[in-house]
């Protein structure tokens, strides 16, 4: 540790607020004083609580506690193995055997505990449960809408309050869409200010009060203390009678301008009529045009400067207004939503204590509230030896609120036990309602002494860190300059690291297009998306620029590379730029978890479990990956002249009316069903669609669609018949089992994270089926509301990252992550105004939006206020996001924004000034065109340094073949560490009844048609590949009794499987490659699926793969099965034997499929999962052991499971 670091691990004597920098490793920080205050010693050092429970932790997030909680298991192992501790080491495992009750948690987390212990003292059921996003949404709308109900039906003549407007008049005036949506949105707010009685007397006061003080007076200071005032001001008293013809006009304005802005600020209306009067006079034609007009060089000046300042009071005087502002005309509106929100935030309350459930706000607010009870503030506070608390600068002002309250800041006490981690200048999730100054507040009431710095960076290149410090220090109000840590021998680090700039500018300007008009925002982006794609296929070609510990400098990976967005709704572009390049990417993150297909898929079987007659859900449910059916099956399904041959054809139908297989199967099975559900189960075959799938009766099919419907039928018939036993989640977690669409989504693209949403979807589910109103329809009703609103719930987490794909994300999922390059991309990204959607103010009240269906123009002053607080507070936010972003990077910070060339400009010339925030806070501090600062601090501080930056003027030169085909599925070697790091399922059946194999050999056309993409299809068939039977000219059988003739080129390619097969074991000639099958027991634990069974009957000299192999060569399926390989596979190789060369797509595929067959042998059954683009897994069973086993032990086992 360096002297900062000791500091905060061994303060004593009062509470710690720790500002720590980014990459100063504040976590490393935060486990060795969790340790510390854990160390035996410590007990003797001071009284009070001691051990484990006596230490609490709170985490911003439940992946930082998951962290916290590892490391801290990580260090006491290394206390039990360290010889020096040996006499603690009995301490250090009684610590290790306990971790898991550890008080490490999130806020939530720690309120969720604190609420459950004192339950009585709540006013709780102490069986307590947190609602889920899509409940909370709905209860929340039920709320309002029966609210509205019940108000809308009252009689307007009964209304109550002459100041404001009634329900009826309210959606008359504004729309019953528009109330509803303002009324949702004010139930997301603070509810002692949703409860406080707002007057129309307080309301004008706060306006009139906030008008004056927050819109006039910085306006009028800005006039008066503008440089255009103080150059027009002694040019004016110079040339009083210069000109005696505008003598008079030069002298008034001078006189009154002087009166105005150097005397007693005027009240607003005075203001007013002042402005008015000078405005006329401002004006080159008053004042005199001429240069002759004036002296020396002062008509420069006046053009130089009077339409700037004339330009500040058109604003002023826009922000007066013609008239005195009426703060009351617009309260009659605002007002009548205080009693419609009261009402439903009541039954909102209602409904959830009811059943026994809080929200995240009721779990802050109702924690709040029972601290401030003095014997249970005591009672917890006497608990706690300390209380630590990471991302303090995220909080909330009712989370600091407890953490006074525990700490007893709140009684103006400081007992030592608080430790606060945070940075205000990383403080980016206003939106959550954090508040960025409630850590430097809290930090100010902590003694001096416990007022400590971490600023030694160990992430970033001391270039980055220098040009951060130089970028941030005049924007940031108190800013702590980021410094390299000491080097070995207790010197400074160095200034440069060698091989820069690591900084860099990516500015490209647009010209116009070829109509003339100047380059829209999407041109833009698309330029800027091809030059950053560039840059990075550059980067990866180029020299050495990452470090290496203790090593040289290595070229970067893709993994090395990240680019950061605010927000992601053009990251398509920079996604497409890339794999152009042929870079592969994947977006990490985004609230976007209902609009996954994973996602959609399962809500559709839902939809249809609950209403058999929903023909879309049902379709929706085969053709996704949980059926696989095509869309030539679901039209042949459907065809009303086929369905009609098919019914006539069928005299069962007589006997088995509709309905009649399922209710069979359900006697059959003696299951209990009420007559309710007999008629809804019969009903089901009346649907065209539904009807053909749950029929037994064929259709003319490919023998694979045919495999598929007839499985998909045993399932659906399966979930219908458990529909009425069954919440939503026992529904799910049986279609998922059934159909191994846990297995078919790993085998996609990003196929981990369609995993940890799906098993994110399964325990909302579960969820549902423990709650009171639980039940398939109105589950299944949320989640279709919450797929149609896109309800903004995050993508489930996942912790895996491949070190072949640049990763592309927003800043806010980047925090606490770092990566060697970083590419922070759209910084002119025009900043989305802020607009008013219903919220509480503290000071202001209500602020809603005025939307009038009938045109009538009403301004609510107050409204206006809230919004210009807003603008400020969001520029200063994207001024800390941009700071985050930049201090991601380790080795090499690229900013990059594209903008159109200026009006006027010729082709290369200059750009339009910037709009986004972040672009204006670079151009502020830096020359963007050559890259160097605009002030030279050379002689001050050397962190302050500015360092080279390299900028790019012309497009970088890198270049690469694109990316063909679909994107890749999951490496199976990967699969181990990804399913660990998920929630298993129920383990999979591998007993379910499955399609049979293929008896013979397959066509390299049928294995494209079965296997591959449209794209590999379409290539697939430009191939000439002779059809079996046919000779080929030229070609020779290795077999000596058919060396003379050639009836078949696939059977003399078969000739040499064995060849071929020892060839393809060589994997240093195969490199490259994406799908590669590890050793069994690196699969472990678990890979459910999708399966394909391959059956390999006993091979005619019963020996394993490599053993008598060689001279087995009898033509047909016999020859294939003495390999140990399926038909498919066989075809295709002898296609590759016989020197028909097979598009590169395909050969990941094949190698995968030979090695996983290559350790079973021939003889013997394997499970393979079988991806849409080829690629083979190996399926796993829960009895294969923990550790390795021989080959004949895995073999016997799946041989036993499945025959």
């Amino acid at each position: 540790m360096h002297p900062q670091q000791e500091a905060a691990v061994f303060h004593s004597g009062s509470s710690v607020g720790l500002s720590a920098g980014a990459g100063c490793g504040k976590t490393f920080v935060l486990i060795e004083r969790f340790l510390h205050e854990l160390d035996p010693a410590r007990e003797q050092d001071s009284p009070g609580p001691y051990g484990l429970p006596a230490v609490v932790a709170i985490t911003f997030t439940e992946k930082a506690t998951a962290e916290m909680v590892s490391r801290v298991r990580r260090e006491v192992g290394r206390r039990l193995r360290d010889p020096a501790r040996t006499e603690q080491r009995v301490w250090w495992r009684t610590i290790q055997r306990r971790l898991d009750t550890a008080r490490i948690s999130t806020i939530h987390g720690f309120c969720t505990a604190l609420l459950k212990e004192n339950a009585a003292a709540a006013d709780l059921d102490p069986a307590f449960r947190t609602v889920e996003a899509t409940e909370e949404a709905d209860l929340r709308t039920d709320a309002v809408d029966a609210v509205l109900k019940t108000a809308l039906a009252r009689d307007p003549a009964k209304h109550d309050d002459p100041e404001a407007l009634s329900p009826r008049d309210l959606v008359t005036r504004c729309g019953l869409t528009a109330v509803r949506g303002v009324l949702l949105n004010l139930l997301d707010t603070d509810r002692e200010l949703l409860e406080k009685p707002w007057t129309t007397a307080d309301l004008v006061a706060a306006r009139a009060g906030a008008w004056a003080r927050e819109l006039i007076d910085p306006q009028f200071d800005a006039l008066r203390d503008s440089a255009d005032w103080a150059a027009l001001r002694p040019v004016l008293q110079r040339n009083l009678t210069t000109t005696p013809a505008k003598a008079a006009d030069r002298r008034t304005l001078l006189t009154e301008l002087e009166l105005l802005l150097t005397g007693p600020p005027p009240t607003p209306d005075r203001l007013r009529d002042r402005l008015a009067d000078l405005r006329p006079l401002a004006l080159t034609g008053k004042l005199g045009q001429s240069k002759k007009m004036w002296e020396g060089d002062d008509y420069g000046v006046i053009q130089a400067h009077l339409a700037p300042f004339r330009g500040a009071i058109d604003g002023l005087l826009k922000t007066l207004g013609d008239s005195p502002p009426d703060f009351a005309a617009a309260l009659p509106t605002v007002r009548a939503y205080l009693p419609l929100a009261a009402a439903a935030a009541k039954r909102y309350e209602r409904s959830k204590r009811d059943t026994a459930r809080l929200d995240f706000g009721d779990q802050l607010r109702l924690a709040a509230r029972l601290l401030r009870d003095d014997a249970v503030r005591e009672k917890v506070a006497r608990s706690i030896r300390l209380l630590m608390v990471d991302e303090f600068q995220d909080t909330s002002p009712v989370q600091a609120e407890l953490v006074r309250q525990i700490a007893g800041l709140a009684a103006g006490e400081d007992a030592g036990k608080l430790f606060l981690v945070g940075d205000s200048k990383q403080s980016i999730y206003r939106f959550t309602g954090a508040d960025p100054e409630v850590f430097g507040r809290m930090r100010g009431e902590l003694a001096p002494a416990g007022r400590l710095p971490l600023t030694k960076n160990f992430r970033s290149r001391p270039e980055i860190l220098r040009f951060v410090n130089a970028l941030f220090d005049p924007v940031m109000p108190a800013y702590e300059p980021l410094e390299s840590p000491p080097v070995e021998g207790g010197g400074v680090g160095d200034l440069e690291s060698g091989g820069g700039p690591h900084v860099e500018f990516l500015l490209p300007t647009v010209p116009a297009g070829p109509d003339g008009k100047r380059a829209t925002a999407a041109a833009c982006r698309e330029v800027e998306a091809k030059w950053v794609a560039a840059r990075i296929r550059e980067l990866l070609d180029g020299r050495p620029c990452v470090r290496v510990k203790g090593a040289a400098d290595r070229p970067p990976k893709p993994g090395d590379v990240c680019l950061l967005f605010r927000t992601l709704g053009d990251v398509k572009l920079y996604e497409d730029a890339l794999r152009e390049v042929g870079v592969d990417a994947y977006v990490a993150g985004g609230k976007s978890f209902f609009a996954q297909q994973e996602v959609q898929d399962l809500v559709h079987l839902l939809l249809w479990l609950d209403d058999p007659d929903d023909t879309l859900s049902l379709a929706g449910v085969l053709r996704s990956p949980l059926c696989g059916l095509s869309d030539d099956t679901l039209f042949t399904l459907t065809d009303a002249e086929a369905v009609g041959e098919r019914r006539s054809a069928q005299a069962v139908q007589a006997v088995h009316p509709p309905g009649a297989v399922i209710l069979d199967a359900l006697d059959a099975s003696g299951e209990s069903v009420s007559e309710n559900h007999r008629g809804s189960v019969a009903s089901v075959r009346q649907a065209p669609l539904a009807a053909a799938v749950l029929d037994d009766t064929p259709f003319s099919l490919l023998e694979d669609q045919a495999e598929r419907l007839a499985h998909a039928r045993v399932v659906l018939r399966d979930l219908l018949a458990c529909r009425s036993r069954l919440g939503p989640g026992g529904l799910l977690e049986r279609a998922v089992q059934a159909f191994g669409y846990d297995g078919s989504v790993m085998l996609e693209f990003l196929g981990e994270r369609k995993l940890a949403n799906l098993q994110k979807l399964l325990r909302m589910a579960r969820n549902a089926d423990a709650a009171p109103e639980g039940g398939l329809r109105g589950f299944a009703a949320r989640l279709l509301e919450s797929v149609k609103e896109t309800l903004t719930e995050d993508e489930a987490a996942t912790v895996t990252q491949d070190e072949n794909v640049v990763t592309l994300m927003t800043v806010h999922g980047s925090k606490g992550l770092e990566f060697p390059v970083v590419v922070a991309c759209d910084l002119d990204r025009k900043p989305p105004s802020v607009s008013v959607s219903g919220t509480f103010d503290p000071e202001l009240g209500p602020i809603v939006p005025l939307s009038c269906q009938h045109g009538e123009d009403l301004i609510d002053h107050g409204a206006e206020i809230w919004k210009a607080r807003e603008q400020v507070a969001e520029e200063a936010e994207s001024v800390r996001v941009f700071y985050v972003a930049a201090t991601r990077a380790a080795d090499r910070l690229i900013l990059s924004a594209a903008r159109p060339l200026a009006k006027d400009e010729a082709p290369g010339g200059a750009a339009d000034a910037p709009t986004g925030v972040p672009l204006k806070t670079l151009d502020a501090v830096f020359d963007l065109t050559t890259g160097k600062p605009r002030e030279d601090r050379s002689a001050g501080d050397p962190l302050f340094f500015a360092p080279q930056v390299l900028v790019h003027h012309d497009k970088p030169a890198g270049t690469g073949k694109a990316l063909p085909g679909p994107k890749r599925g999951t490496p199976p070697e990967k699969f181990a560490d990804v399913l660990r790091s998920t929630e298993p399922c129920e383990p999979y059946d591998l007993r379910r009844p499955l399609p049979s194999p293929r008896p013979s050999a397959v066509h390299v056309a049928e294995l494209a048609e079965r296997l591959a993409s449209n794209e590999e299809r379409d290539e697939l068939a430009r191939f000439p590949i002779a059809e079996p039977g046919a000779s080929v000219p030229g070609e020779a059988s290795d077999d000596p009794v058919n060396s003379e003739t050639v009836s078949d080129p696939l059977a003399d390619a078969r000739g040499r499987l064995a060849d071929a097969l020892q060839l393809s074991r060589r994997v240093e000639q195969r490199r490259g490659l994406d799908y590669h099958i590890p050793p069994l027991a690196d699969v472990l634990p678990a890979v459910t699926g999708r399966i394909e069974r391959l059956i390999l009957p006993a091979a005619p000299n019963g020996g394993r793969t490599g053993q008598g192999v060689q001279g087995v060569h009898p033509p047909g399926p016999d020859a294939l099965n003495a390999l140990g390989m399926s038909a498919g596979v066989a075809a295709a190789t002898a296609a590759e034997v016989a020197g028909v060369g097979l598009p590169d797509r395909l050969v990941p595929r094949l190698w995968a499929e030979r090695t996983a067959l290559a350790p079973l042998g021939g003889g013997e059954a394997a499970l393979l999962l079988v991806a849409a683009d080829g690629a083979t897994r190996l399926v796993r069973t829960e009895e294969l052991p923990a550790g390795a086993c021989s080959d004949d032990r895995v073999a016997e086992l799946l041989r036993g499971a499945l025959l």
